[in-house]
């Protein structure tokens, strides 16, 4: 039986600057620069589960997030999903932490997390969907788990 999994990833922004609060992730599949997100979990609303997950990862509690976008990707053979909520916000409070479990949290310039050879697999499509309002889904077939890159729609 085909399974879906639904995810959740926030670019938040210093108000009135160009800088992003970004995740060096270490110990995974995904490995390199992202922004936070991860799961949504039985019985929680996606906007509950960025915020969520944001507080887990970076210590910072984030309000006013917006949906902005959509990645998603499936296995032609099993139909097995992927389902990626992009949100984006610059109102945040708290105390930023500078690592997790998930890796190195900092804040950068976003040209400079725009050109970096540090990029998490998939992460400059999915600026395509952060940075630009005429962008609002990547989708990508991923037969036998062979990622071949997103069609941006």
């Amino acid at each position: 039986m085909a399974q879906t999994v639904l995810l959740n990833m926030c670019m938040v922004t210093k108000p009135g600057t160009q800088t992003v609060l970004v995740l060096d992730k270490k110990h995974c599949r995904w490995s390199g620069l992202t922004f936070p997100g991860g799961h949504v979990e039985p019985g929680e609303s996606f906007s509950h589960s960025v915020r969520r997950e944001f507080r887990e990862e970076t210590g910072l509690s984030i309000k006013g997030e917006r949906l902005c976008g959509v990645v998603h990707w499936c296995d032609p053979e099993t139909g097995d999903r992927r389902v990626l909520f992009l949100y984006r916000t610059s109102q945040f409070e708290g105390t930023l932490v500078q690592e997790t479990e998930e890796g190195e949290v900092f804040w950068m310039e976003l040209a400079d997390l725009i050109h970096s050879p540090r990029l998490s697999d998939g992460i400059a499509d999915y600026l395509k969907i952060f940075l630009r309002e005429e962008n609002s889904e990547a989708f990508a077939l991923v037969p036998n788990g062979d990622w071949d890159g997103f069609e941006i729609l």
